[in-house]
């Protein structure tokens, strides 16, 4: 319905939307997990509408279910990454926040928290979109800085993406590189 070519029952359909979000809220066991996977499904979508409730329930869900959410992490990146870059400011703002939200979950491997499944998202890293380019390196500093152990060991599968990714002309590739390099130590990659 959010898909619709009427007006009025995209509207309708946002509200009622948005009433069951609202219901979700204040429900006292949710399985947020189950619904983020049906989200991410519908955050590929090509719908303005579909994709912005899509990613804004993601964005709620992060917020409310946190650790529950630790086993479609990787899922919920690879949908909202690519968001960063839309072409639409409110969907932009979302998903950043989104993203912000999830580099926040301090969650550990022995708790589910598969750290070769989220560098899968490295494709990211081969984006046309400079946005999403930089917010995938900036989830690999963050997984570096909390799990250097376990990322060092998927380092042959993302070294050639990283490399290619590291050598961003943009100016905040470039910070970022020094960031690397000063405070992680991943990687020596020139500035010049």
């Amino acid at each position: 319905m959010l898909r619709d070519s009427s007006h009025e029952i995209r509207q309708q359909a946002d509200s009622a939307v948005s009433e069951f979000l609202q219901e979700i809220k204040d429900s006292p066991s949710v399985d947020y997990g189950r619904m983020a996977e049906i989200l991410v499904q519908r955050a590929a979508s090509s719908t303005e509408l579909t994709l912005l409730t899509a990613i804004t329930w993601i964005n709620e869900f992060v917020k409310l279910g946190g650790d529950q959410l630790v086993p479609y992490y990787a899922d919920i990146l690879g949908a909202i990454l690519p968001c960063i870059s839309d072409k639409e400011e409110k969907i932009r703002v979302v998903a950043r926040k989104t993203n912000e939200e999830l580099r926040a979950i301090r969650a550990d491997p022995a708790e589910g928290f598969d750290v070769g499944a989220i560098l899968s998202i490295a494709r990211q890293l081969s984006s046309e979109m400079e946005a999403t380019r930089i917010e995938a390196l900036h989830l690999i500093a963050t997984l570096l800085a909390r799990h250097r152990t376990e990322v060092i060991s998927f380092l042959d599968d993302i070294f050639g993406t990283l490399l290619k990714a590291l050598s961003d002309p943009s100016d905040e590739g470039a910070d970022l590189r020094v960031e690397t390099v000063q405070n992680r130590g991943l990687i020596c990659a020139s500035s010049d």
